[in-house]
């Protein structure tokens, strides 16, 4: 990147507030953002002219849309609501239209997180409220696997990155401190976890470093905070690396 400028900016709507989750179709050239009045709206973005091109509105009871995962080579995107219980609304991108939903389980609700794992066509969606959840969707059948209940404290998922090579995700939570537990895709099982340090609080933001066996979580604290955690999967544990402290203000 031979520049890091501000380019621009839209305005959306009257009525399209908090647009809480994003996917983006590199490809065909369009972003995706979910946003949280009732009923909700997704609205699509053209890259290559950085206009509003179009929205769906959801049916009443389908909004805080603050979850999302796409499957571009299929074309389809999913987004989590926030009712109880939640549901798994899946969108064609093609077409641009509401194709179906899956309702989950009562408890099931207030989903935060997603992730996907394309090749086996599943994705994985965190709860927030109450205690720590997350729900399997098998993505070619549009159906609800099962569920996985995290520990005790383990709870308020807000953040999440998947290593479908080595079959394992991993959910930061917004708990002080912060915690990162560690779910097992093959037999969809909590498999450990680790707690940050004391101020490393939140972990609302993370990203991974598949090949080179990193995450990193940004925390909601002042001043904020990056922890570079090493993924290892023998036996399958997160070891702490290092942090760094952003500037004040």
């Amino acid at each position: 990147m031979s520049t890091f400028l501000r380019v621009g900016a839209i305005t959306l709507d009257v009525g399209e507030t908090q647009a809480l989750s994003a996917v983006i179709d590199q490809p065909n050239g369009f972003a995706y953002f979910g946003d949280t009045p009732d009923p909700g709206e997704i609205i699509k973005i053209d890259l290559s002219t950085f206009l509003r091109d179009d929205d769906i509105e959801l049916p009443a009871g389908e909004w805080n849309l603050q979850a999302a995962c796409i499957d571009q080579p299929r074309g389809f995107a999913y987004f989590g609501t926030y009712p109880n219980p939640a549901e798994i609304v899946k969108i064609d991108l093609a077409a641009f239209t509401r194709v179906d939903v899956v309702e989950l389980l009562d408890g099931e609700n207030d989903l935060r997180t997603a992730v996907i794992d394309r090749l086996s066509e599943f994705a994985y969606f965190g709860t927030h409220l109450g205690a720590g959840k997350v729900i399997k969707i098998d993505l070619s059948e549009f159906t609800r696997i099962g569920v996985v209940d995290f520990a005790a404290g383990e709870t308020e998922l807000v953040s999440a990155v998947i290593d479908p090579p080595n079959e394992f995700a991993y959910f930061g939570t917004s708990t002080s401190p912060g915690r990162v537990v560690q779910l097992g895709l093959a037999d969809f099982t909590r498999v450990g976890a680790i707690t940050f340090e004391t101020n490393e609080n939140q972990l609302v933001s993370a990203v991974i470093d598949q090949p080179n066996g990193f995450a990193y979580f940004g925390t909601n604290t002042s001043p904020g905070r990056v922890i570079k955690a090493e993924i290892t999967q023998a036996p399958p544990t997160i070891r702490t690396k290092h942090l760094m402290t952003m500037g004040v203000g």
